[in-house]
């Protein structure tokens, strides 16, 4: 009797130190996949970010080429007027 209670706290102290080693590596985890979702988060903002940057820059490289354009005619007509 004595030694099946003796093996029986060696088991209670084992699973015990297997518990809290279980629920610290979840918490560690769970830590690790919240950093994870703000940075996909943080990538995801910025991205979106680049992607209105880029199409505003190519608007702007589109309206100026058109004056250019318009310039060219206008200075031809003036030519044509000379």
């Amino acid at each position: 009797m004595k030694k099946l209670d003796s093996l029986s706290a060696v088991n209670t102290d084992a699973i015990a130190n297997l518990s809290s080693f279980v629920e610290e590596h979840l918490m560690n985890s769970h830590e690790q996949f919240q950093q994870v979702t703000r940075e996909l988060m943080w990538l995801n903002v910025t991205v979106c970010a680049y992607s209105e940057i880029y199409m505003a820059i190519r608007r702007l490289e589109l309206v100026s080429f058109g004056l250019g354009q318009k310039l060219d005619e206008f200075m031809a007509a003036i030519q044509c007027v000379i």
